[in-house]
This record gives C-alpha cells, structure tokens and sequence, in this order.
C-alpha cells in the first residue's frame, strides 16, 4: 500500500533543483495550455527561456506581467522507489536588461533563448509516495 506524505519546503527546494524540466499552465484566452520548459532555480526563483513567437512568449507580452501561473515539476523512476511532485504557483515576469543577465552557469540550457522568464514563488507544495509496508 501507498501513502502520500507532503513535502517540507526545504525538500520542495531540493527536488526543484534537482532537475531542469518543468511544466507551466498558463491561458492565453484560448483555453487552458500546460507547456514542458527548461528551468533553472537561482535562490528560491525560477528561470526559464522561450521564444517570444511561442505561445508562452506571446502570453508573456499579453498577460504575463506579474500573472499568477502554475508550474510542476515530477519524478516517477521506472523502479517505484522516487514518487514525487512539487508545485509552483507563482508570478510571471519577463526579465530585461541587466535582469536577464543570469549567471552563465545557473542559465537554462540554451534553446529559444529569446525570451528569459522569472517565476517569483507565491506558494510551494509538494508530496511524495511512499510504501506504507515499508514503514
């Protein structure tokens, strides 16, 4: 049997650095759309880069400035042993100018890299799965 425990903020923190894909739902009045991005974490925000002619671009320059989006990041290992999810809600943010320049070795890895985004946390929770039996 399983169980799911939730994650303290300070484990919600770990998973999130440990890995660089994402996903983030956002709408650009055309129904809901859940986006996978390369992130990164610097301190306890989130950085992502897109393309200004995506759909997270385009919902950047329309509606982005500060709007409350969700963003989730999730392991499940073939073998069972690591379950977990952690979500983000947080604001969204174009970064300009010298607010874009992230330190090279913290940046997302390079793709579109037109458009650097910061996700600002306003809540943080996570949960893990965990064998009951084991216990």
């Amino acid at each position: 049997m399983t169980d799911l425990e939730p994650l303290t903020a300070t484990e919600c923190w770990d998973r999130l650095r440990s890995t660089t894909l994402g996903r983030i739902g956002f709408d650009r009045g055309r129904g809901a759309r859940i986006h996978p991005v390369n992130y990164t974490v610097v301190a306890e925000e989130i950085y992502l880069r897109t393309s200004r002619d995506s759909e997270l671009g385009m919902f950047t320059e329309l509606f982005a400035d500060g709007a409350l989006v969700p963003f989730e990041v999730d392991e499940l290992d073939e073998s069972g042993s690591e379950r977990w999810s952690v979500l983000v809600r947080g604001r969204l943010a174009e970064q300009q100018g010298a607010e874009a320049a992230i330190d090279p070795a913290a940046q997302p890895p390079a793709g579109h890299s037109e458009l650097v985004l910061r996700l600002t946390p306003v809540q943080v929770t996570g949960r893990q799965r965990c064998d009951a039996a084991a216990r």
